[in-house]
């Protein structure tokens, strides 16, 4: 196949568009003052944990029911707490690490918040995964895309699955503001949430193909005339071996890599059209 020169159609501009969307009061939170309860509080917690590789043989009670919670969700509810009560140790663990299903996608949700925010090609209440960039309205795009994964959060079933991926997406880095087509960072999270709790060799894979990485780390760019070393660098550096002075890779490995994954690009018609963007070699 001949080579294709891959030209990034989102303009220059988007700077000045995102900036409107990017602009947040600082807000000075108070800091708490600890007090001796809360001291102890924290103390009688500590010493619940129980470190190490070897099976837990302790007590299951109301303290290490929460402790589990607290660990595996975004915090302990009263409803949450008194479900795990009814099962055993070894129940509880099997639910935590039990699949949950995607959650439904996001929607246009942004007319009912601010004004002026009408979008020209999605509806209120209608999904926008499939719509044309939306220009300088994209940005509200964006937002609810970071609100539907806030809402995920607050609204998580009494499984791993939601934490796990809001971990991969710590470690495994895109931003959202960067790429800015709202359409490709949700099937970053989508792609996250199928494999949150698999096999890390098939996550790597699939990362590695995804169009928001692509456009991301440069490999929607990376071609065999100019090889872009950015993605084979954070693969090895920080996705995969690690970084420092016992690391099991060089300088050639990242050169090789980034010659292996040349000629993986995105499909940016899909930019101005409706459907999903999808990589191609």
């Amino acid at each position: 196949m001949a080579f294709q020169e891959n030209n990034d159609p989102r303009p220059k501009e988007r700077a000045i568009w995102i900036k409107k969307f990017r602009k947040v009061k600082p807000v000075n939170l108070p800091i708490p003052q600890v007090t001796q309860k809360s001291r102890s509080s924290s103390n009688a917690r500590k010493s619940l944990v129980i470190t190490g590789l070897e099976p837990y043989t302790g007590p299951w009670q109301d303290a290490q029911a929460a402790h589990l919670i607290r660990r595996t969700l975004f915090g302990v509810k009263k409803s949450d707490l008194d479900y795990f009560k009814t099962l055993t140790m070894e129940q509880a663990v099997d639910h935590i690490l039990t699949a949950s299903p995607a959650p439904a996608p996001p929607v246009n949700d942004y007319q009912l918040v601010e004004a002026g925010a009408v979008d020209p090609n999605v509806a209120l209440g209608e999904s926008w995964l499939e719509a044309p960039h939306g220009g300088d309205k994209e940005g509200y795009r964006v937002v609810s895309l970071k609100s539907w994964v806030i809402k995920n959060m607050l609204l998580q079933e009494t499984t791993i699955h939601e934490k796990m991926r809001f971990f991969w997406s710590n470690l495994l880095v895109t931003k959202v503001w960067d790429v800015y087509i709202a359409k490709t960072s949700y099937r970053y999270f989508e792609m996250l949430h199928h494999h949150a709790l698999g096999n890390y060799k098939e996550l790597m894979k699939a990362l590695t193909l995804d169009p928001s990485m692509l456009i991301f780390l440069n490999g929607a760019s990376n071609n065999k005339y100019a090889p872009d070393e950015n993605y084979g660098r954070e693969l090895q550096e920080l996705f995969c071996v690690g970084k420092g002075p016992n690391s099991h890779y060089s300088e050639e490995d990242v050169k090789a890599a980034a010659r292996v994954l040349t000629g993986w690009q995105i499909n940016w018609e899909a930019y101005n059209n409706p459907g999903s963007f999808n990589s191609h070699f």
